[in-house]
């Protein structure tokens, strides 16, 4: 069964179901045990697999494969480059590459009628309760974002001047837990901006700096960082900001 609670949109009024998180993320230990104890393969050895599965698949998309795996879906390497764009075709080169992302694309199949559904991870049963205990409070999350330069609220952003973000346990920290964490403004071209001027960094508010240089236009905002208040995570957790900004 999977969970779910009663949420008001700021924007409209109007009330939604919106889903839940319950207790901990499971580990890769118990999907070794169960994987196990539906096959024939112990759990040793299926820990062995999937400890090497994403180095191995790192290693075939890293030669421009995408990776299919069967009844769960395709992963692939995209490009990220850099905010400034040249005005040729000749001038483009590898040096715009500033970083990667992975993608991932579910598996499909084709249904009567030719309709397209998703198979595996979402063509399932699901019984929905409403949620009656604790969400889980150490996820960060933001809430709301304001133009420092005019007051603003969840719409324009003006560059070379500080934006403020609003939330709860949004404080930016790096693996080591010294250094600050990611925040990225990423274009509708899917073209990511990593912004290094943060002025404000705490659990409830995050000041940085819109880049000057950086071009008018729709922006998603998104923080990675590795803080939780039950200390530093493994992995880092990546929060997208319910709103875009319009950077002016």
């Amino acid at each position: 069964m999977a969970y779910y609670k009663k949420k008001q949109q700021k924007i409209n009024g109007l009330w939604y179901p919106q889903s839940v998180l319950s207790g901990s993320a499971i580990s890769t230990d118990r999907i070794a045990e169960r994987l196990a104890e539906i096959s024939t393969v112990s759990r040793s050895d299926v820990l062995a697999v999937l400890g090497n599965l994403a180095s191995v698949m790192a290693d075939y998309m890293a030669l421009g494969k995408s990776v299919k795996i069967d009844g769960l879906g395709t992963f692939y390497f995209t490009a990220v480059a850099n905010g400034t764009g040249v005005e040729t075709p000749e001038e483009v080169n590898a040096n715009q590459i500033t970083g990667v992302r992975v993608r991932f694309i579910p598996e499909t199949k084709r249904t009567d009628g030719n309709r397209r559904t998703y198979r595996s991870l979402t063509d399932i049963e699901i019984e929905w309760l409403e949620w009656k205990g604790n969400e889980k409070t150490d996820e960060p999350e933001i809430t709301d974002g304001t133009d420092g330069s005019t007051g603003a609220k969840r719409s324009t952003a003006t560059r070379g001047r500080q934006y403020l973000v609003y939330g709860k346990n949004i404080l930016l920290l790096g693996e080591d837990g010294e250094a600050v964490g990611i925040i990225k403004l990423i274009n509708e071209l899917e073209v990511e901006e990593v912004i290094t001027s943060v002025a404000v960094n705490t659990r409830d508010l995050v000041v940085f700096t819109i880049p000057q240089d950086l071009a008018e236009g729709k922006y998603r905002l998104v923080f990675e960082t590795y803080y939780s208040p039950k200390g530093l995570r493994e992995e880092p957790a990546v929060v997208e900001a319910p709103f875009t900004l319009q950077l002016v």
